[in-house]
């Protein structure tokens, strides 16, 4: 079960590419919209063998039976400001090779999320960083990450899917 807004989508779209032919994961996508709507859900919930969430606003819409042990927090991403400042720069020698340093407020929410759900964090940021912090802007076949610097593209998707793939086979080993 995958709960929250465009974050939580983009992880789905992960596990989605993570799991390409459809044989190990049986996916569930909820925007929770109201806390009515969420109590609508509750049997899928029981069912759901893990549960990913984005925003803790989110967390506390859940039915209060559901075991929390099951639930996993996905962290914001963010590559940049603007995509068009990268698009200008396209003739550039090093220009898929561009790394920018995510905004302030996205790597202190990401560090108090990774203090605070330790092992249940999914962290987009601290897995691509170099040593300078930065994040790249383009896949390794030369593809945007993120269309809008913060949401991914299919190939953003399918990178990430590439870059998580022990993390997802460790969390569905623990189920």
């Amino acid at each position: 079960m995958v709960i929250g807004n465009s974050f939580a989508r983009d992880w789905a779209n992960v596990l989605n590419e993570w799991d390409a032919d459809k044989k190990q994961l049986d996916i569930a996508y909820i925007f929770p919209y109201s806390k009515e709507h969420i109590q609508k859900q509750t049997e899928l919930f029981r069912q759901a063998e893990i549960i990913f969430c984005h925003g803790e606003s989110t967390l506390e819409l859940l039915p209060e039976d559901v075991d929390r042990s099951t639930i996993y927090m996905i962290g914001d991403k963010n590559f940049g400001q603007s995509n068009g400042f990268y698009y200008l720069r396209r003739f550039s020698k090093n220009y898929f090779s561009y790394r920018v340093t995510p905004d302030a407020h996205t790597l202190e929410i990401n560090d108090c999320c990774k203090k605070k759900y330790k092992d249940r964090y999914i962290d987009f940021i601290t897995c691509l960083q170099d040593r300078d912090g930065k994040v790249p802007v383009f896949t390794d076949d030369r593809k945007f990450i993120s269309k809008d610097c913060r949401h991914l593209t299919h190939a953003g998707a399918v990178f990430y899917s590439k870059v998580f793939a022990n993390r997802i086979e460790s969390i569905l080993k623990k189920k």
